[in-house]
């Protein structure tokens, strides 16, 4: 399962802005929803590291292909903090995805608070997936400033670019921007 979730996130950048995409989507949804009700949410003991990775795969994956119920369940572990360690990615990345403005907000508040280096990186790289192109926007000119550290603020407008899918976006604002 670990491996059809990676080739389904791989079939769905190459079918990006498709009608095929959209189709994709909703037959994976079918497929992979099962298998995170099975896995469920919460770390178990004795679970295998295939295990615990296939959970926050799937999380983030059906966040990714816009699964209502993931979406909900993520926003709702984040707001009440009951995240599983190997969801934690996965629940951070899609609620970035389906940010609102006031979201977005706090996510950049806790990857400003953030005590660890994996922390920090986990939520700047959520931050780059967001959806709304304004939030995109936000997130490009905050590499203006003193917000990310150099090396990742050149980091930050490449993950908006490619990972985020504001390609055009990226480019012209590291064309206007970038010697």
């Amino acid at each position: 399962w670990l491996l059809i979730v990676e080739g389904l996130g791989d079939l769905d950048e190459a079918l990006d802005g498709t009608p095929a995409q959209m189709a994709l989507r909703q037959w994976a949804n079918k497929q992979l929803a099962p298998q995170l009700d099975r896995l469920g949410w919460t770390d178990a003991p004795g679970d295998s590291l295939t295990t615990l990775r296939l959970r926050g795969a799937l999380v983030d994956t059906l966040g990714r292909f816009d699964h209502a119920p993931t979406i909900d369940r993520a926003r709702r572990a984040h707001a009440e903090g009951t995240t599983a360690p190997s969801t934690l990615a996965g629940i951070l990345n899609t609620v970035a995805r389906h940010a609102d403005a006031t979201t977005y907000t706090s996510l950049l508040a806790a990857r400003r608070t953030a005590t660890g280096q994996e922390e920090r990186w986990l939520l700047e790289r959520a931050i780059t997936l967001v959806r709304d192109p304004s939030l995109a926007r936000r997130t490009l000119e905050l590499t203006l400033t003193d917000e990310w550290q150099p090396g990742v603020a050149t980091r930050m407008a490449t993950q908006v670019g490619a990972a985020g899918g504001h390609s055009e976006l990226a480019f012209a604002f590291v064309e206007q921007n970038f010697a």
